[in-house]
Formats: C-alpha cells, structure tokens, sequence
C-alpha cells in the first residue's frame, strides 16, 4: 500500500464528500475516486457506503481510518524528527 494515497482518504473520510476531498487535495474529483477504488482493491473491502446523495464509512472503512491517522502521524513525526 502507497502511503500517497492516505491523504486523500484522510481527506474523503473528514469531509464525507469526494469533492470536497478533491479541492482540498488539489486534484479532480475523479482523481479522488480512482485513489479510494485502488484503496479498496488492495484492502479487499469497501471503505465507503456510496449512494446519490451520501457516502459514509463502513464499519472496516472506520477501523482502517483510525490507522491511517496514527500511520500519517508517525510517517510526519519521522520526518520531523529526522531533519
């Protein structure tokens, strides 16, 4: 797993919308989607319950959010400490 892609789940799953995650992650919403759908590909579960007007974790979508906070925290504590 990438840890490039974190941000723009971190991202998704804040804001609940992929738009949102998109402008703030600068990239298109397109973009986003793709990054969550290779995400879930590689986990081999849905991170998110999708529907027209809504998306939402899932219950394994909650528990992966809660290391990838604590994976993106330790990734910028390195580096920090690092330098």
């Amino acid at each position: 797993m990438s840890i490039q892609r974190l941000p723009v789940f971190l991202s998704a799953a804040e804001h609940l919308n992929f738009t949102r995650a998109a402008e703030e992650q600068c990239i298109s919403q397109t973009a986003v989607s793709q990054q969550i759908k290779l995400l879930e590909e590689e986990l081999e579960t849905e991170l998110f319950q999708r529907t027209r007007h809504s998306v939402a974790l899932t219950s394994a979508g909650q528990v992966f959010y809660e290391y990838a906070v604590r994976i993106t925290d330790l990734a910028e504590d390195a580096a920090r400490r690092t330098r």
